[in-house]
């Protein structure tokens, strides 16, 4: 397959949205987020977040973290996947609303890899961080 698996993945999610949108009525959905109001594309960007806070915290319910629990059981890794999975979804959607492309976000990721690279090399401190290093990404 010679197309780029994370251009494939946003256009995945971006019909995904349509299709819920149109079958909702959900006029921001059902269109490119692009072409939403300013405080159409803040919502939708707060409701994908949530989202995907709530599915992050169905990750962690892969595993009984109850420590006063007798049987803890096994770790639900097949869970685990989908729920990641679901977590993508949503941080796509918000790329979406944002208007990250599949290029910029790696662009991006990229130079905050070699930020964060720096950082370690340089021996990582709380009370040294600033977000100047930040500002040109």
């Amino acid at each position: 397959m010679t197309e780029n698996k994370l251009e494939k993945i946003f256009a995945m999610q971006q019909e995904l949205n349509a299709y819920v949108g149109n079958k909702h009525g959900i006029v921001p959905l059902a269109t490119h987020m692009k072409d939403a109001t300013m405080e159409e594309r803040i919502e939708w960007l707060l409701k994908f977040n949530k989202a995907l806070g709530k599915e992050s915290n169905e990750l962690d319910d892969c595993y009984v973290w109850k420590w006063w629990a007798d049987d803890q059981g096994d770790f639900n890794w097949q869970n685990a996947k989908v729920e990641i999975v679901d977590i993508l979804h949503f941080f796509v959607s918000m790329c979406l609303c944002v208007g990250i492309t599949p290029q910029d976000l790696y662009d991006t990721y990229e130079k905050k890899w070699q930020i964060n690279k720096q950082r370690q090399d340089q021996g990582y401190s709380i009370a040294g961080k600033t977000e100047d290093d930040n500002r040109n990404i």
